[in-house]
Order: C-alpha cells, then structure tokens, then sequence
C-alpha cells in the first residue's frame, strides 16, 4: 500500500504514511510528537500509539511498532512489533521514548489511532 500510494521510497516508509494508512481506512490519527503525557492518556483510553523507533532494541536504522497497552502506574507499555515476537511484551516507557526516533515532520514519532 506504502509503495502504491508514494509512502515508500528506497529510504523506506515515510513518517506521512502512518496518518495517510489511517484516513485510508477511516480511522482518526493524532500526531503526539514527543509528549510522553499525551502518549500515555492515548493508551488510557484503549487508543493503540503507532511509534517510529531509531537504533536500538527495536531496530537498527528505523522501524514502526505499536503500543497498545500502558501499565496501571503509567511506567510500562505493551508493545506490538512485527519485526520480532520476542519484543512483544511490556517495555519500559522510557526505553520506548529514549529509542524513538527524532523527526520534525508529520507530528512523529508517536501517533494515536482510533475511530
């Protein structure tokens, strides 16, 4: 779909393609950036969190994961990784969130999803 539609170059996925992927199917996406409180409210409220990681646990260059539970005390996320079934499991908020990736556009690296 990424390539069909543009998203996906030789680099790899554009950050644009997360919110384009959610208008295609209906759904809302609201970029989070880099607030670590609006990325926990989100889950709060059942939303699944599109990330964008960097190097480290989750990948080597760059890679999109899901976050789609948060721990009753706010420190932990479950995380979704089709890259890996070993990484899914609750990870540390903030290993999440030192690991993301810097980018100034499309409101990244983290983006709610819901309907």
């Amino acid at each position: 779909w990424a390539y069909k539609h543009g998203y996906y170059t030789s680099a790899g996925a554009s950050h644009e393609m997360v919110p384009a992927l959610a208008k295609q199917y209906k759904l809302s996406c609201n970029g989070l950036g880099t607030d670590i409180n609006k990325v926990r409210s989100a889950l709060k409220k059942k939303h699944p969190v599109v990330a964008l990681m960097g190097p480290g646990y989750f990948t080597l260059r760059g890679h999109f994961i899901v976050l789609y539970s948060i721990s009753k005390d706010g420190k932990k996320v479950k995380v979704a990784d089709c890259g890996g079934r070993a990484r899914n499991r609750y990870w540390d908020i903030d290993t999440v969130f030192n690991e993301s990736k810097t980018c100034n556009d499309a409101h990244c690296p983290f983006w709610a999803i819901s309907k």
